[in-house]
């Protein structure tokens, strides 16, 4: 029986935490992925792998949508446009260039999906920027970008948030 495919989105500013994510990825024990990284203004290092792809854009999309605690911008113009234009696996999931995989993530995550009905599966994640363990719930800053994945045709249907200056950003919730 044919292994679902995975797509792994990782949008960044090349910070040099990418490193350490990507390094993440090519440690897991479920292989049948590809991971796909974004660079918002940059060309992303290339971490070479045979199952990664990088792209730059030289516009910076992530300024264009700042939010109340990200004046700066965020990723979520650029999450946007992949789920929109890039040819997703069956499965989706996002990394944060500063956060990093557990070896056995991407196994237990589709193996959650394929004994379920359930369109999208949440685990808990310890988030290096705010040094604090996530435990994973759907609620506003108990859940991470980093921490769930979701079937293709979720994420084709319902597009990513978009932020507002009006109210933190909590698109992992939302």
């Amino acid at each position: 029986m044919k292994k679902p495919l995975v797509t792994i989105l990782t949008i960044t500013l090349n910070r040099p935490s990418l490193k350490e994510a990507c390094e993440s990825v090519d440690k897991q024990t479920y292989k049948n992925y590809y991971h796909i990284v974004l660079g918002d203004g940059v060309l992303p290092t290339d971490y070479s792998s045979d199952k990664r792809m990088c792209l730059g854009f030289s516009k910076i999309m992530g300024a264009t949508e700042p939010g109340a605690n990200t004046p700066n911008g965020t990723p979520n113009p650029m999450q946007r446009w992949a789920l929109k234009n890039i040819d997703l696996g069956d499965y989706v999931c996002f990394l944060d260039d500063d956060n990093t995989y557990e070896k056995d993530y991407l196994e237990k995550m589709v193996c959650a999906l394929e004994h379920s009905k359930a369109s999208v599966a949440l685990c808990g994640a310890n988030d290096y920027r705010y040094n604090q363990d996530i435990d994973g719930y759907p609620e506003d800053y108990r859940c991470d970008n980093s921490a769930f994945m979701a079937r293709r045709h979720v994420v084709k249907d319902i597009e990513f948030p978009k932020a507002s200056l009006d109210k933190n950003v909590v698109q992992d919730c939302e």
